[in-house]
């Protein structure tokens, strides 16, 4: 049996019939693809995840910088009050 699935490639004929462990077997393959799959999208969002994050630091930092820059420059340009 296991010989005429070999010889098949893996395809069995309709007239055979697997065991149980060769349906479980099949079974965890296509298992195994589906979270190899899955595994690999996470990943990839993960990776996006990351930029992001870099991204969304890098823009606080200039964000930051540019905003000291703005106070400091509007503090320079305003006349001192004299009021007393």
């Amino acid at each position: 049996m296991k010989n005429s699935l070999i010889n098949n490639k893996g395809i069995s004929l309709p007239h055979e019939k697997k065991t149980k462990l060769e349906v479980q077997i099949t079974e965890f393959q296509n298992q195994e693809q589906q979270i190899i799959q899955q595994l690999k999208l996470c990943q990839t969002k993960a990776k996006k995840a990351h930029n992001l994050a870099n991204c969304l630091a890098t823009a606080d930092k200039f964000a930051s910088k540019f905003l000291t820059e703005a106070v400091e420059s509007e503090k320079s340009s305003e006349q001192p009050d004299n009021w007393a």
